[in-house]
């Protein structure tokens, strides 16, 4: 019988309708380094997934495997089973830089919340920026705003968490301000700085947002944002002006 690996070094695509019926995770697993078609190393995920529980611990051990994108694929196929022996192999991936292993951390769901704040509490972490910066923040967070947010602003990095999404709201606007919303007060300065973008889309955007935290030291740049020849711009910074102001009647 002719080995798998034999197969994907002479060239030949590996059958992974048999591989999956004879249940052979190495097999399938070998075939996530086929790269000429990309048909059959999804067939293989896919396969992985549906096989579940087993495939779990050789996936894990894949974690370690040189190649940058067999170790995605890995990690994909973590995500789809769902399996929380996955989430701490995958934060450790993230940590590493596989961008995949934060979407399977997305997939994997609530299992993954209480190790990802764990993360965050550690202060001395490198990663906790881009964890805050990344989708991961939004989709896995949402229901632990109050804890993820006193956790945050303990750390000497908040400053430049806050720049870079400020920095975000051209490129990712929409999850972008909504964790600005959610930080707050200590957004409120870069923010200001950044209404005096010359892309009027940002400025919309961070009207917005000055709007909704409510902070009484965006009047002024609002006001001057009344000037634009933007009519969105405008009506936004008008908005904002009078939820501020709102804001400062129930003080």
């Amino acid at each position: 019988m002719v080995a798998i690996g034999t197969l994907l070094i002479a060239g030949c695509s590996p059958n992974i309708e048999k591989l999956k019926d004879k249940q052979d995770i190495e097999g399938l697993i070998k075939a996530l380094e086929y790269g000429r078609d990309s048909e059959v190393w999804w067939a293989a995920l896919e396969a992985l997934v549906e096989i579940g529980e087993p495939s779990v611990e050789p996936l894990i051990e894949t974690l370690e495997d040189e190649d940058r994108i067999v170790r995605g694929r890995a990690e994909l196929a973590l995500g789809k089973i769902r399996d929380e022996r996955a989430v701490e192999p995958l934060i450790n991936s993230f940590r590493d830089g596989d961008d995949e292993a934060a979407w399977a951390l997305v997939w994997i769901g609530e299992p993954a919340i209480k190790p990802l704040i764990d993360v965050l509490k550690d202060k001395a972490n490198v990663i906790v920026i881009e964890l805050i910066t990344s989708e991961i923040f939004e989709r896995v967070f949402s229901r632990q705003e109050p804890e993820i947010m006193e956790i945050l602003k303990q750390f000497k990095q908040y400053e430049e968490v806050v720049n870079i999404l400020s920095g975000k709201t051209k490129t990712k606007p929409l999850n972008s301000a909504e964790i600005l919303v959610m930080i707050g007060e200590p957004s409120v300065k870069p923010l200001i700085e950044t209404l005096k973008d010359k892309d009027d889309d940002v400025r919309c955007v961070v009207a917005w947002i000055l709007g909704e935290i409510g902070d009484k030291r965006a009047i002024e740049s609002l006001t001057e944002a009344l000037n634009s020849e933007d009519d969105n711009v405008r009506d936004l910074a008008v908005e904002a002006l009078e939820k501020i102001k709102y804001k400062m009647t129930l003080e």
